[in-house]
């Protein structure tokens, strides 16, 4: 009993002492200090020199996650893994202080992977909605070839025109990873079409043009005045009408275009009747006055198919049998002949006197 009173006392007076100790001496501040980062990312190699308060008469002691770390008991500790440190100083008193922990992160890169909205390869004039995963704390930009595209900084981009896209996503600890491989868009180009007549577009009526689309190409549709024109699937069209003509066609690519119109103008021929003023029938030393139609530009009378010479007014006057035709043109230069007006002169009758008198 003596003796477990002793070992108490002598307990009692050491713990006592060194509280004494540490309450009345200077103790030591324990602290951490280094001039290399604390973030990095996957793959990175991380070595951070740590220094602690440096002092004579001091020890130390690392500590990685809380726990001690085994042999590192000077004043740095060269850190390659990411996690906690602290550092344990302790004076000759001996009085203790641990630092506050130095915090080394290592942060996983941000996918990159790029998703297409719909087909890569498309024609001229549409697009693909390219994107990837969004995330807070993010930041994207967009590249063709290897070459930013100005103000593409979202997390999807509209692509229009061929090129290979890839993005550069940066998270906010600057982890930045680029697209593993490049999505190539293909854009393919859509037709060229033209329309060529091989004759002059303005005709006259019961005339006609060619219309010739630019060849080689996978179908063909004419229209007139935008209307399909049924069988038309070729790439000529004969016109007989007025009206604006174009042609839809399609590539091997599938790929469309519409040439501009072609203007097709059809002019009326002139309408020419011959009016007689009195019966074309009559006796020899008569006439007949022939009417033509009048207005128009130019008229040729004939005579049983034959040009009367110097005929060339709208009106006739006839006095031989036959049968008269009026040729004509218009201002638009389209002709027409009229139909046949028949004129018989009669002959008059031969008369004599005779006597058996003497006269």
């Amino acid at each position: 009993m003596r003796v477990y009173l002793r070992v108490l006392i002598a307990t009692l007076i050491a713990i006592f002492s060194f509280s004494q100790n540490c309450l009345y001496a200077q103790c030591p501040t324990a602290t951490i200090s280094t001039s290399d980062t604390l973030a990095y990312c996957t793959g990175d190699i991380i070595s951070v020199t740590l220094t602690a308060t440096a002092g004579g008469g001091l020890s130390y002691q690392w500590q990685f996650n809380g726990s001690n770390i085994s042999g590192e008991i000077s004043d740095t500790y060269v850190a390659t893994e990411p996690g906690n440190y602290t550092v344990i100083v302790t004076n000759t008193t001996p009085c203790s202080d641990t630092s506050i922990a130095t915090v080394i992160s290592q942060f996983s890169f941000p996918n990159s992977a790029i998703s297409a909205g719909g087909s890569i390869t498309f024609c001229q004039g549409s697009n693909v909605n390219l994107s990837v995963t969004s995330g807070s704390n993010l930041t994207y930009q967009w590249k063709i070839g290897g070459s930013n595209i100005s103000n593409a900084t979202n997390d999807s981009y509209v692509a229009s025109i061929t090129g290979s896209y890839t993005v550069t996503v940066t998270s906010h600890n600057l982890c930045a990873t680029t697209t593993p491989s490049a999505t190539d868009v293909t854009v393919n180009p859509n037709p060229t079409i033209n329309i060529t007549p091989a004759t002059p577009t303005t005709f006259c009526s019961g005339g006609s043009v060619l219309l010739n689309a630019t060849t080689g190409l996978t179908t063909y549709q004419w229209k007139l005045n935008g209307v399909n024109v049924s069988g038309a699937n070729e790439d000529t069209l004969t016109v007989l009408t007025s009206g604006s003509y174009t042609v839809a066609v399609s590539d091997a690519n599938g790929c469309t275009a519409t040439s501009t119109g072609e203007v097709v103008t059809v002019n009326p021929n002139p309408t020419i009747d011959i009016t007689p003023a009195t019966p074309t029938t009559f006796c020899s030393g008569g006439s007949v006055l022939l009417n033509a139609t009048t207005g128009l530009t130019t008229y040729q009378w004939k005579l049983n198919g034959v040009d009367v010479s110097g005929a060339n007014e709208d009106t006739l006057t006839v006095l031989t049998s036959g049968s008269y035709t009026v040729a004509v043109t218009n201002a638009n230069g389209c002709s027409a002949t009229s139909t046949a007006e028949v004129v018989t002169v009669n002959s008059n009758p031969s008369v004599d006197i005779t006597t058996s008198d003497a006269t």
